[in-house]
């Protein structure tokens, strides 16, 4: 069975998006998502969405998933200026004891609403969590949108020789390079259902190790100057989820990486807003 499309050359128009604002690059990512998302999900042994080179999606599915299939794709054909997604995140590094103690089944927590969320705001407290930032996304549904907190720090990577004059002098020049540290999240937010929301999430958190390690050496082997360069050592844990939540609803997610004995929680939060006169005129 297959599901027809809109032609590939004018994909952004036929889905009612404007020039500035495009809802999807290509039809893969329309693949991509109703796989992620259909329901009942896919046993990927028998049943799968397939996106051909034509703009056509070739479909072996059962008759429900069909069905939910025509739903999603008649969702997203709307007008996305009908409303936004206003989506909040708080980043917090925990103790590793402390995630050990909240017994989780898995990394990732589905949280009904808000009043589950302000209760889970309250357990990570409880556990010694620390809130390291808490950056907030309004996007259109369909829209990618990309949140980083960076923060750019400069060491000494080499020397170079250098001959000067007067006099030829040999000295040290050094080669200053830059290493970024910080958190990096990429999202997509659109309306899978009746009243359900699909969250795709690609989360990064990076911290330079310190004290940051050095090294001394000699420019040369008959040289008596010794100069020191710096070894910066990066952790970063990464998180990368798809998850359906109601509005109000939001998700916890845990991951290791930061340090033996830290981990990073995200906890987010999706609740839809009308998009009002106001909204249009910024």
């Amino acid at each position: 069975n297959q599901e027809l499309l809109p032609d590939l050359t004018n994909l952004s128009d036929r889905f009612g998006a404007t020039r500035d604002v495009s809802k999807f690059e290509s039809v893969k990512e329309i693949e991509e998502l109703a796989t992620r998302f259909c329901q009942p999900p896919l046993d990927p042994k028998q049943e799968r969405i397939q996106a051909d080179d034509q703009g056509w999606l070739v479909c072996y599915l059962r008759p429900e998933q069909h069905e939910w299939l025509e739903q999603f794709l008649n969702l997203q054909r709307a007008d996305e200026r009908q409303w936004m997604a206003d989506i909040e995140t708080r980043w917090y590094t925990i103790p590793s004891a402390g995630v050990a103690s909240l017994k989780l089944e898995s990394s990732a927590v589905l949280l009904d609403d808000e009043q589950a969320i302000a209760s889970m705001r309250k357990t990570l407290s409880r556990i010694s969590a620390e809130e390291v930032a808490a950056p907030r996304v309004t996007a259109f549904p369909g829209q990618r949108a990309e949140i980083s907190v960076l923060n750019d720090l400069a060491y000494v990577k080499e020397y170079k020789l250098e001959i000067v004059e007067p006099g030829r002098k040999e000295i040290a020049d050094p080669v200053v390079d830059v290493i970024q540290e910080g958190l990096v999240m990429d999202l997509r937010a659109l309306q899978t259902g009746d009243e359900l929301y699909g969250l795709r999430l690609s989360c990064a958190s990076s911290e330079v190790e310190r004290p940051i390690p050095t090294r001394r050496f000699k420019l040369t082997p008959a040289s008596g100057t010794e100069v020191e360069i710096a070894m910066p050592q990066v952790r970063t844990a990464k998180v990368d989820a798809t998850v359906l939540v109601a509005d109000g609803g939001g998700v916890l997610l845990i991951t290791s990486g930061l340090s033996a004995d830290r981990n990073l929680a995200i906890l987010v939060t999706f609740r839809r807003t009308a998009v009002t006169a106001e909204t249009e005129e910024r």
